[in-house]
């Protein structure tokens, strides 16, 4: 696993407490891990990246059949299979409070419920946004964004006696 920290052109890029790599996993620094693990743990594994520096990959095990296919907004293969979802209106039931699942069909995209999302700002962790796919509210925020930050450089203090 090797972490960019420049974009194409050499810029740096941002920090992040969840450097990306898909919608199906997160990546997490060492830290965000740590704090993240005991609300995480029951809805999957993570896993160490070889060469990583510390990132650990979350990898969902928690699957749950919860997308109403008949009332939501679905593109397929040929096949049959689904390619895009489009639309989302899930099963409120069949979800109950799992925070973090992923649906049982190929390459699903993890999904989270806003307790998730409110314990990532509670902790103050950046470089992650979320889009919201489905609510029964009325008028629900769309969209969360935990920007990225620039690493504070640290400071060097020396000190010595008299």
């Amino acid at each position: 696993m090797d972490l960019l920290t420049e974009d194409d052109e050499g810029t740096p890029r941002g920090y992040s407490d969840f450097p990306w790599y898909g919608s199906h996993v997160l990546i997490l620094r060492a830290a965000a891990a740590e704090g993240l693990r005991d609300i995480m743990t029951p809805y999957g594994e993570f896993l160490p990246l070889k060469g990583g520096n510390g990132l650990e990959l979350f990898n969902a095990t928690t699957v749950l059949d919860a997308l109403d296919e008949g009332h939501s907004e679905i593109i397929r293969f040929d096949d049959g299979d689904i390619l895009n979802i489009e639309g989302y209106v899930f099963h409120q039931e069949v979800i109950g409070n799992s925070l973090i699942f992923k649906l049982p069909y190929r390459a699903s995209n993890l999904y989270m419920q806003a307790g998730f999302i409110e314990q990532i700002n509670a902790m103050e962790l950046c470089g992650i946004g979320f889009e919201l796919v489905w609510s029964d509210e009325a008028d629900p925020v769309r969209k969360v964004i935990f920007p990225p930050r620039h690493q504070p450089h640290r400071k060097r203090q020396w000190w010595w006696s008299r």
